[in-house]
């Protein structure tokens, strides 16, 4: 059977017939609605140590007096000089 002119694409088309594919699928479903209940917890009790504070910081200034000490020590007023006979003196 031949088609029409202005329905003709150029393509041959050939009809396959393929099986389906079918693949297990796992999921979670709900089995019973969720339900609240009541229970008897009894209170737990400790003592707990906790540290209050009594003032808050404060700042005291005093003068302390400035303790001063008297150093001596020496310092190099000239070179040393040698005058005399150096001929003892071995030169390395």
């Amino acid at each position: 059977m031949e088609h029409p002119a202005s329905t003709r694409t150029g393509l041959k088309v050939c009809l396959v017939e393929k099986p389906a594919e079918y693949k297990n699928v796992t999921r979670r479903v709900v089995t019973a609605a969720a339900t609240t209940r009541k229970a008897d917890i009894p209170a737990e009790y400790k003592t707990v140590k906790v540290k209050k504070l009594l003032s808050e910081a404060k700042e005291k200034r005093i003068t302390i007096p400035a303790e001063y000490k008297t150093i001596t020590q020496q310092e190099l007023a000239s070179e040393g000089t040698w005058s005399g006979d150096l001929s003892f003196v071995k030169l390395i």
